[in-house]
């Protein structure tokens, strides 16, 4: 680990060949810092306690079982994003009362092919296992899990306005509360979780985006219902989109292009064609992340309130679970944001 910054000030490594330098800041942090799930190569720089800058270099196995290959990713697009053993939580928002959190796949109690912090029992898992990692996660985030209040997902734009403890699990792909106390949440192993809160209003969401919800453009409907129901504006929101299959990994077919091509403006900026060399045809990839940003953006969420984990789900099996690598079998992850009472 070599830490490159003392300060605000960025040393180049040369100036300091095979020294280690530490600010005060990050000598009182650094325990925690090595119980992270991931290998640390370097810090360039903490601010408040917080990442803003970190070089990790890993090595994971492809999604076929083919040879490892090296991963290069930046946790400076994740500011300002904190890391624990259990989950990327959203720095700065202590101050209304509000979180926003995303799971990792490590913490848990589930058995291989759910290891170990997986969140749903529709694939295999025990319920008692995913009751146990509920109890657990909650725990962590000083919430009571028992009112996470999540959804059965069904890929499409339906939408959950909770005010008391729903009974059973309603179908929608996004939950939306403005009573504190209440914690929406979406399950997730490769589509896009994305958490909103409204610090003025004291809104709080969660919305679960895979193709179909772009083309059904369920993150402005999302949008509109905390404006028409609740007078948020959209300015005072915070917006975060959490893990999930990157442009790199995400390759996708005409059965997802034509819909995706008729229904979402500006579709073509979000998606990448790459030819494949000795070989007739080409590769096509869909950009989810973007594309939801860009969703957000359009219904006047400030740029500057819309934060990023620039982690694909696919690439990192060691932090996360993934559909497209993995098969039906494996775990989902869980989003959930909210206000405590």
């Amino acid at each position: 680990m070599t830490v490159r910054i003392v300060g605000k000030k960025i040393f180049p490594e040369s100036e300091y060949p095979g020294r280690i330098l530490f600010c005060k800041r990050v000598s009182a942090l650094e325990p925690s810092f090595r119980k992270l799930p991931f290998a640390c190569d370097e810090i360039r720089y903490w601010r408040d306690l917080h990442f803003t800058a970190h070089e990790h270099n890993a090595r994971s196995v492809g999604a076929h079982g083919d040879a490892p290959k090296p991963i290069s990713c930046c946790l400076a697009k994740m500011n300002p994003f904190q890391a624990d053993n259990v989950a990327l939580n959203l720095a700065g928002l202590d101050e209304y009362g509000a979180f926003m959190a995303f799971s990792l796949r490590g913490g848990g109690v589930s058995p291989p092919p759910f290891d170990s912090l997986n969140f749903s029992a529709e694939e295999g898992d025990s319920i008692r296992n995913v009751e146990r990692n509920f109890q657990s996660f909650g725990k962590t985030l000083g919430i009571n899990p028992d009112r996470i209040v999540t959804c059965r997902q069904i890929h499409g734009d339906q939408i959950v306005v909770v005010e008391s403890m729903p009974v059973g699990l309603p179908e929608a792909d996004a939950v939306v509360t403005a009573t504190p106390g209440f914690y929406p949440a979406v399950k997730t192993a490769d589509c896009v979780p994305i958490l909103l809160v409204d610090p003025v209003r004291r809104v709080a969401a969660a919305v679960h985006v895979g193709w179909r919800g772009l083309v059904k453009r369920i993150a402005r409907k999302v949008t509109r219902l905390m404006s028409d129901r609740f007078m948020s504006n959209p300015p005072d929101l915070i917006a975060s989109l959490g893990p999930s299959i990157g442009k790199c990994c995400y390759e996708v077919d005409d059965r997802v292009l034509k819909p995706f091509r008729e229904e979402f403006p500006g579709a073509e900026q979000f998606i990448i064609t790459n030819e494949l060399p000795n070989r007739s045809g080409n590769r096509t990839f869909l950009d989810l992340t973007a594309a939801s940003r860009f969703e957000l953006i359009s219904q006047g969420i400030c740029e500057e309130n819309i934060h990023t984990v620039d982690l694909c789900t696919s690439c990192r099996p060691d932090l996360f679970f993934s559909h497209r690598r993995d098969g039906a079998k494996t775990g989902r992850h869980v989003a959930v944001t909210g206000f405590n009472s």
